[in-house]
């Protein structure tokens, strides 16, 4: 199970290193997310995690394998190195797009099979207590994507949305943060984010989520 993303997925800062314990042993992860990336970056920077570097994904990915697709956070960032477009409804169809499906496809070229995780929230609330979202048209660019391209997509952002707002941001940033950062996850805490990937991914259609416990 191959996770690609930004910092929110990498290890040290991201979810994606405490999913481990959520999947039986057949299934063993590895976390090529790296901080700073976007759909865009992550694959046309030098020496990039998907192609390029010793361990870049595509020099190992075989039939059989998964790779679970997070970004969004820095596609939203204004540097030409990093920003995609989302497009517009109903069908999204910009460069944020085109990047999602060359990993589709390139996926699938091998035999493996992507799966698309909508960016987790950030910590962001208004003054009013409810949580704000930040991550714009981008969540649903990416679900638009996955149903055009019959992927599964495991909505996160969506889901840790719907979970801060009812906790509120007292007990968010006590189970989630480390008080002051609002985007990244410490390591005790990852585990939480990682859980709610394990969820979606027993709750969807993915056979991969038979791996779940």
């Amino acid at each position: 199970v191959w996770l690609i993303g930004d910092s929110t997925v990498s290890p040290l800062s991201g979810w994606g290193d405490s999913l481990q314990p959520y999947l039986a042993d057949e299934a063993t992860v590895e976390n090529r997310a790296r901080s700073g990336r976007s759909s865009k970056s992550f694959r046309e920077e030098d020496n990039n995690y998907w192609t390029a570097h010793p361990d870049a994904v595509m020099n190992h990915l075989a039939a059989g394998d998964y790779v679970l697709i997070q970004f969004g956070h820095n596609d939203e960032k204004d540097d030409v190195e990093r920003h995609t477009e989302p497009g517009s409804p109903p069908d999204y169809d910009d460069t944020f797009r085109e990047y999602l499906e060359l990993y589709i496809d390139e996926t699938r070229g091998v035999g493996a099979t992507p799966v698309l995780i909508t960016p987790v929230s950030r910590m962001t609330f208004a003054s009013d207590g409810s949580h704000s979202r930040t991550h714009g048209d981008y969540p649903a660019a990416m679900i638009q994507t996955g149903v055009a391209n019959d992927v599964v997509v495991l909505d996160l952002e969506e889901h840790s949305h719907l979970h801060f707002d009812q906790i509120g941001e007292t007990q968010t940033l006590d189970l989630f943060s480390d008080g002051v950062d609002r985007t990244h996850f410490p390591q005790d805490k990852a585990w939480r984010v990682a859980e709610m990937v394990a969820s979606l991914l027993s709750a969807s259609t993915s056979p991969l989520g038979a791996y779940v416990l």
